[in-house]
Protein backbone atom coordinates (compact mmCIF):
# COMPACT_ATOMS: atom_id res chain seq x y z
CA UNK A 1 0.00 0.00 0.00
CA UNK A 2 1.40 3.61 -0.56
CA UNK A 3 0.30 4.64 2.87
CA UNK A 4 1.82 3.87 5.99
CA UNK A 5 -1.54 3.27 8.01
CA UNK A 6 -0.36 2.52 11.46
CA UNK A 7 1.43 5.60 11.58
CA UNK A 8 -1.73 7.57 10.39
CA UNK A 9 -4.26 6.28 12.68
CA UNK A 10 -1.45 6.75 15.62
CA UNK A 11 -1.88 10.28 15.63
CA UNK A 12 -4.51 13.03 15.64
CA UNK A 13 -6.17 14.98 12.72
CA UNK A 14 -4.73 17.98 14.28
CA UNK A 15 -0.98 17.08 14.44
CA UNK A 16 -1.55 15.90 10.81
CA UNK A 17 -2.80 18.95 9.80
CA UNK A 18 0.46 21.47 11.45
CA UNK A 19 2.94 19.13 10.08
CA UNK A 20 1.39 19.31 6.56
CA UNK A 21 0.99 22.55 6.96
CA UNK A 22 4.46 22.95 8.51
CA UNK A 23 5.65 21.13 5.35
CA UNK A 24 4.11 23.08 3.01
CA UNK A 25 5.32 26.54 4.20
CA UNK A 26 8.76 24.91 3.80
CA UNK A 27 8.27 24.19 0.51
CA UNK A 28 6.65 27.32 -0.93
CA UNK A 29 9.76 29.54 0.42
CA UNK A 30 12.34 27.26 -0.48
CA UNK A 31 13.96 29.73 -3.40
CA UNK A 32 13.15 32.96 -1.67
CA UNK A 33 14.05 32.28 1.96
CA UNK A 34 16.08 29.17 2.91
CA UNK A 35 15.98 30.01 6.45
CA UNK A 36 12.53 30.08 6.76
CA UNK A 37 12.02 26.66 5.08
CA UNK A 38 14.34 25.12 7.36
CA UNK A 39 12.86 26.49 10.59
CA UNK A 40 9.45 25.22 9.32
CA UNK A 41 10.98 22.07 8.44
CA UNK A 42 12.08 22.11 11.94
CA UNK A 43 9.28 23.09 13.51
CA UNK A 44 7.38 20.04 11.59
CA UNK A 45 10.01 17.33 12.30
CA UNK A 46 9.63 18.16 16.31
CA UNK A 47 6.16 18.30 16.09
CA UNK A 48 5.55 14.50 14.51
CA UNK A 49 7.38 12.97 17.29
CA UNK A 50 4.84 10.24 17.10
CA UNK A 51 4.04 10.59 13.63
CA UNK A 52 6.79 8.71 11.34
CA UNK A 53 5.72 10.06 7.93
CA UNK A 54 5.14 13.42 8.84
CA UNK A 55 8.74 13.30 10.18
CA UNK A 56 9.75 11.73 6.98
CA UNK A 57 8.36 14.69 4.92
CA UNK A 58 9.96 17.19 7.03
CA UNK A 59 13.47 15.43 6.34
CA UNK A 60 12.55 15.67 2.61
CA UNK A 61 12.01 19.69 3.19
CA UNK A 62 15.50 19.59 5.38
CA UNK A 63 17.46 17.79 2.58
CA UNK A 64 16.21 20.43 -0.17
CA UNK A 65 17.56 22.89 2.50
CA UNK A 66 20.76 21.14 2.83
CA UNK A 67 21.82 20.80 -0.76
CA UNK A 68 20.94 24.10 -1.03
CA UNK A 69 23.90 24.91 0.99
CA UNK A 70 26.00 22.25 -0.49
CA UNK A 71 25.70 20.04 2.47
CA UNK A 72 25.52 16.67 -0.20
CA UNK A 73 26.52 14.71 2.60
CA UNK A 74 24.07 15.85 5.23
CA UNK A 75 21.33 15.52 2.39
CA UNK A 76 21.85 12.13 1.78
CA UNK A 77 22.06 11.34 5.22
CA UNK A 78 18.33 13.27 5.65
CA UNK A 79 17.57 10.78 2.35
CA UNK A 80 18.56 7.95 4.67
CA UNK A 81 16.99 8.47 7.72
CA UNK A 82 13.40 8.83 5.55
CA UNK A 83 14.32 5.12 4.27
CA UNK A 84 14.51 4.15 7.94
CA UNK A 85 11.47 5.81 9.01
CA UNK A 86 8.94 5.08 6.60
CA UNK A 87 7.31 2.73 3.89
CA UNK A 88 4.84 5.63 2.20
CA UNK A 89 5.72 5.24 -1.61
CA UNK A 90 5.34 9.25 -1.98
CA UNK A 91 7.87 10.16 0.41
CA UNK A 92 10.47 7.54 -0.61
CA UNK A 93 9.87 8.92 -3.88
CA UNK A 94 10.86 12.55 -2.92
CA UNK A 95 13.88 11.40 -1.35
CA UNK A 96 14.92 9.10 -4.60
CA UNK A 97 14.56 12.36 -6.58
CA UNK A 98 16.67 14.80 -3.78
CA UNK A 99 19.33 11.48 -4.11
CA UNK A 100 18.93 12.15 -8.07
CA UNK A 101 19.78 16.12 -7.42
CA UNK A 102 22.47 15.45 -5.39
CA UNK A 103 24.45 12.92 -7.51
CA UNK A 104 24.14 14.93 -10.42
CA UNK A 105 25.59 17.69 -8.78
CA UNK A 106 28.49 15.71 -7.56
CA UNK A 107 28.74 14.04 -10.80
CA UNK A 108 27.96 10.31 -9.71
CA UNK A 109 27.14 8.70 -12.68
CA UNK A 110 26.52 4.97 -10.86
CA UNK A 111 24.58 6.76 -7.56
CA UNK A 112 22.35 8.81 -10.27
CA UNK A 113 21.53 6.03 -12.17
CA UNK A 114 20.29 3.90 -9.00
CA UNK A 115 18.90 6.51 -7.48
CA UNK A 116 16.77 7.10 -10.71
CA UNK A 117 15.72 3.71 -11.32
CA UNK A 118 14.44 3.52 -7.33
CA UNK A 119 12.47 6.59 -8.22
CA UNK A 120 10.65 4.74 -11.90
CA UNK A 121 9.74 2.06 -9.87
CA UNK A 122 7.98 3.90 -7.14
CA UNK A 123 6.27 5.54 -9.82
CA UNK A 124 4.90 3.05 -11.53
CA UNK A 125 3.49 1.30 -7.75
CA UNK A 126 2.38 4.90 -7.17
CA UNK A 127 0.46 5.38 -10.68
CA UNK A 128 -1.67 1.87 -9.99
CA UNK A 129 -3.00 3.48 -6.36
CA UNK A 130 -2.79 7.55 -7.34
CA UNK A 131 -6.27 7.88 -6.35
CA UNK A 132 -5.66 6.61 -2.86
CA UNK A 133 -3.27 10.25 -2.39
CA UNK A 134 -4.86 12.65 -0.09
CA UNK A 135 -4.14 16.67 -0.60
CA UNK A 136 -0.63 16.38 1.10
CA UNK A 137 0.68 13.41 -0.74
CA UNK A 138 -0.74 14.45 -4.07
CA UNK A 139 0.95 17.71 -3.38
CA UNK A 140 4.23 16.43 -2.87
CA UNK A 141 3.84 13.68 -5.39
CA UNK A 142 3.41 16.25 -8.05
CA UNK A 143 6.47 18.10 -6.98
CA UNK A 144 8.78 14.81 -6.98
CA UNK A 145 7.24 13.67 -10.19
CA UNK A 146 8.10 17.37 -12.37
CA UNK A 147 11.85 17.33 -10.23
CA UNK A 148 11.90 13.84 -11.34
CA UNK A 149 12.04 14.49 -15.13
CA UNK A 150 13.70 18.19 -14.51
CA UNK A 151 16.73 16.20 -13.36
CA UNK A 152 16.57 13.61 -15.30
CA UNK A 153 16.70 15.90 -18.31
CA UNK A 154 19.38 18.39 -17.02
CA UNK A 155 21.55 15.20 -16.20
CA UNK A 156 21.26 13.60 -19.93
CA UNK A 157 21.85 17.06 -21.41
CA UNK A 158 24.58 17.67 -19.63
CA UNK A 159 25.59 13.98 -20.48
CA UNK A 160 25.43 14.92 -24.15
CA UNK A 161 27.15 17.76 -23.85
CA UNK A 162 29.83 16.78 -22.42
CA UNK A 163 30.12 14.00 -25.69
CA UNK A 164 30.25 17.10 -27.46
CA UNK A 165 32.91 18.74 -26.00
CA UNK A 166 34.49 15.81 -25.21
CA UNK A 167 34.86 15.20 -29.21
CA UNK A 168 35.65 18.33 -30.41
CA UNK A 169 37.90 19.22 -27.28
CA UNK A 170 41.26 19.88 -29.91
CA UNK A 171 38.96 22.05 -32.20
CA UNK A 172 38.29 25.44 -30.58
CA UNK A 173 36.07 26.96 -33.07
CA UNK A 174 33.99 24.23 -33.67
CA UNK A 175 33.45 23.50 -29.99
CA UNK A 176 32.31 26.83 -29.33
CA UNK A 177 30.09 26.66 -32.63
CA UNK A 178 28.53 23.10 -31.49
CA UNK A 179 28.08 24.08 -27.22
CA UNK A 180 26.65 27.43 -28.45
CA UNK A 181 23.83 25.21 -30.65
CA UNK A 182 23.53 22.72 -27.71
CA UNK A 183 22.99 25.82 -25.46
CA UNK A 184 20.34 27.33 -27.73
CA UNK A 185 18.94 23.52 -27.03
CA UNK A 186 18.78 23.50 -23.44
CA UNK A 187 15.24 22.86 -22.34
CA UNK A 188 13.64 25.76 -20.67
CA UNK A 189 12.36 24.18 -17.42
CA UNK A 190 15.95 22.99 -16.97
CA UNK A 191 17.45 26.52 -17.45
CA UNK A 192 14.70 27.39 -15.29
CA UNK A 193 15.69 24.90 -12.40
CA UNK A 194 19.58 25.99 -13.32
CA UNK A 195 18.65 29.68 -12.39
CA UNK A 196 16.98 29.04 -9.29
CA UNK A 197 18.76 26.74 -7.35
CA UNK A 198 21.93 29.17 -8.12
CA UNK A 199 19.84 32.17 -6.89
CA UNK A 200 19.10 29.58 -3.54
CA UNK A 201 22.49 28.61 -3.34
CA UNK A 202 23.90 32.13 -3.80
CA UNK A 203 21.84 33.26 -0.89
CA UNK A 204 23.11 30.59 1.25
CA UNK A 205 26.92 31.17 0.76
CA UNK A 206 25.89 34.97 1.30
CA UNK A 207 24.27 34.44 4.36
CA UNK A 208 26.86 31.98 5.57
CA UNK A 209 30.11 34.25 4.78
CA UNK A 210 28.43 37.43 5.73
CA UNK A 211 28.96 39.12 2.55
CA UNK A 212 26.59 40.61 0.35
CA UNK A 213 26.82 39.80 -3.58
CA UNK A 214 25.04 40.79 -7.02
CA UNK A 215 21.44 39.60 -7.20
CA UNK A 216 20.97 36.81 -9.62
CA UNK A 217 18.39 37.52 -12.25
CA UNK A 218 17.89 35.10 -14.48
Amino acid sequence: MLLSLCSCMRVSRQVRTEVDSLCMEAYAVRYTDIDSSRNAAQRAFEAARAYPDGQARALNRMAYVRYQRMDYDGTLAATDSVYDLCNHQVLLLSADVMRMKVFQRVGDGRGFYEARSSALKRLKRINEDVEQLDEADMAEYHYAWTEFHIISSTYFYYQERHKIKDLYRYYGTSQKKYMAELEKQKPPLVKMLDALDKKARMKAEEKKSGAIGKEFVW
